[in-house]
Order: C-alpha cells, then structure tokens, then sequence
C-alpha cells in the first residue's frame, strides 16, 4: 500500500506479489482479494487494464449475486471504452441507490462509480453520488486497513462537481484535494489532482485559468513521467501540447 502510495509500482507489485504468497498461508483464499484490488490499481495506472479485466470478470461470473466487484468492472468497462456495459453496471447500481455495505470498501466503491459517472456523462448518477461521498470529504479513499490508499476524497468530490456544472465547488474541491495530497505525499494522487483541476481550469478559458491549467498540467506530466504512469501521461498529452 505504501508504494503504491509513493508511486513505486514495480516495488509495489514485487511486495503484492510476496504478501499473496504469504497470505495464502495464513489466511487461505482471503487474501485473493486484497492482491486483485493492488494489481488493478498498479495496472491501472501502466494503462494495462486489459490484463486484469478478465480476472474481474470471472469474479463477477463466479458470484453473480455479490456487488463488491461491479464498482470495479465498470471502472474497468469505462476506462477501456465499452460504454454499454459500463452504463449496464452503473445504471444497476444506480438502480439501489448505489447503497453499499458500511464496510472498509465502501469510499472505494463509491470512487470507481463516481469516475464512471464522470467519464459517462451520467449527471444523476453523479450527484446521488456526489451526496454519498460528502461523508468523506475531509477524508481519504481507502480500500481496507492496508489494501489501498487513493488519496484525498476531495479529488472525485471535484470531478463530480464539475460535471455537474458547479465549477465554483469544484475549484474549492481540487484545491482541498492537491493540499491534501501534497501534505500526505501522495505524488501519483497529486499528479490526478493537477490533472483534473488542470482540466476544469481550461473550461473557464480565462488567460490566468488557462495559465495555471498549463503549469498544473507540466507538474503533473513530470510526475506521470517519472513514475511511470501512463494512463496518466496519455491524458496530458492533449492539455501540455
């Protein structure tokens, strides 16, 4: 969890990959999770979704009456482009008022369908959502004790304002979210931060906006760069050129 909190992903998944082995010692087929939820977040960020997409799949397949996994799999639905099956899962989780168990995955759950609203442009999915994660504002998303940490929840309280038209909110969100991050040294967030704020400052097109867009962009590019993440990299391309 802490690598990947640095940014160290290859260190991140050597230590994954020795945690699962001991695990399975202990704890038998408990710990399968926890290494699927690591490797998504690591492969998430190389851009190697694709790899870890089956996997999820037959998670789903194998318990089609368990919700924990479907957050994931339409993040993932999402990000590698099948629209259809992301609104699928997303409007069936919308369906229950995306009510989740009070649990160690909540806040992360509640991230992956707040990305999905974003990316799908699905604005009453997004503010039932925005309303959900108010709770955490002041907070971390965590997934587990020691799973998974992706930053402030101020970033996704952020994207949802924004596509919810508030941008106002939203600037206050990013600025709260970046702090945070910074503070906490939580670089690959911080660089999802800049990016996303970056992207919000653009649509206000003003000369000083569009000015601090393009240095929040190159801070983040560098970053996105130095540590390898791609997904990330192929985003600003667009924004920083």
């Amino acid at each position: 969890m802490m690598a990947i909190l640095d940014g160290r992903f290859t260190t991140a998944e050597k230590l994954a990959g020795e945690a699962l082995g001991l695990g399975r010692q202990t704890h038998g087929a408990e710990v399968e999770g926890v290494y699927g939820m690591q490797m998504f977040t690591i492969r998430r960020e190389q851009n190697r979704l694709s790899e870890v997409a089956p996997v999820m799949k037959n998670l789903i397949d194998e318990n089609p009456d368990e919700t924990t996994w479907l957050p994931g799999f339409a993040l993932v639905a999402a990000d590698l482009g099948y629209r259809d099956a992301a609104q699928r899962r997303l409007s069936e989780l919308a369906s229950a008022n995306f009510a989740m168990p009070l649990d160690g995955k909540r806040s992360a759950s509640l991230s992956f369908v707040a990305e999905v609203a974003v990316s799908l442009g699905d604005t009453e999915a997004a503010r039932t959502i925005y309303n959900l994660m108010l709770a955490y504002k002041d907070m971390t998303i965590t997934a587990g004790v020691a799973t998974v940490c992706f930053g402030a929840a101020s970033r996704y309280l952020g994207m949802l304002s924004a596509s919810l038209g508030d941008f106002g909110k939203a600037a206050e969100h990013f600025e709260h979210a970046m702090d945070m991050n910074a503070a906490s040294e939580s670089r690959p967030w911080l660089a999802h931060s800049q990016a996303e704020y970056a992207n919000l400052l653009m649509k206000k097109g003003s000369k000083k906006a569009i000015e601090r867009a393009m240095s929040l962009s190159e801070q983040a590019s560098v970053t996105a760069a130095e540590l390898g993440m791609v997904r990330l990299q192929k985003r600003l391309e667009t924004t920083v050129h």
